[in-house]
């Protein structure tokens, strides 16, 4: 019996072998340049703003519907980054939806509860943080953005948005109000938040997650001064 199951196990191993060496180059390339992704990464010389080498936490912001979940997940994926969505996580320790929390408890209520796990963060590096859409309107959470990682803007043209939010309900501003003129409304009122909590702002308008991610890491290698190798 021991003899049949090791040379079963044997077979299994020289398949194995077969199937890697027969593989397309493509295949191993990328399975290669993800590991050099992440490495890289977490090797780049990303100091904080108290001179201590660390990897930074990467905080997306942007409007509702930006795509933020969608690059925290690749950012994961493609880096090796510990992912954190804010929503879904008030959503775990409240026990209610974001848009019962608005309904019963208030839109102040959700705000603070936004402002106390921002504080959290900063107990962990290497976080993909995708914040609500107005977490950056608040002084104390882009303080706190700052402190700990990079912001990220994902600006977003409301015509995306739209398609992207139209049959959710899950968003609370915009039940009632879904609309291009409203979405472009409110857009337009917290682009300057945006903007002014940025360190980099990337258009996510045709662009996939992988090639989004793919310029926040570019953007960052500027904003520290590293030679422009590519991810």
């Amino acid at each position: 019996m021991a003899g049949l199951l090791i040379g079963s196990l044997y077979r299994k191993y020289q398949g194995l072998l077969h199937e890697y060496a027969t593989a397309p180059d493509c295949i191993i390339r990328k399975d290669a340049e993800l590991t050099v992704r992440r490495i890289r990464y977490k090797k780049q010389a990303l100091t904080d703003r108290k001179g201590k080498d660390r990897m930074h936490s990467i905080y997306l912001i942007g409007f509702m519907g930006a795509g933020k979940s969608a690059v925290g997940r690749e950012l994961q994926r493609s880096f090796g980054m510990k992912t954190v969505e804010m929503d879904a996580l008030i959503e775990e320790r409240e026990q209610m939806s974001i848009s019962e929390i608005f309904r019963v408890k208030g839109e102040a209520y959700f705000r603070e509860r936004e402002t106390e796990l921002l504080g959290e963060t900063g107990s962990e590096e290497g976080l993909a943080i995708s914040c609500g859409g107005g977490a950056a309107l608040r002084e104390e959470n882009v303080a706190v953005m700052k402190h700990h990682g990079y912001v990220v803007y994902l600006e977003t043209r409301p015509e995306t948005v739209y398609e992207r939010v139209k049959n959710s309900h899950s968003r609370p501003l915009l039940e009632g109000n879904m609309n291009i003129p409203y979405i472009t409304s409110l857009i337009q009122k917290r682009r300057p938040f945006y903007e002014k909590a940025a360190d980099i702002t990337v258009r996510t308008d045709g662009q996939s997650p992988e090639e989004i991610c793919r310029e926040i890491m570019k953007e960052i290698r500027k904003t520290e001064g590293t030679p422009g190798e590519s991810i």
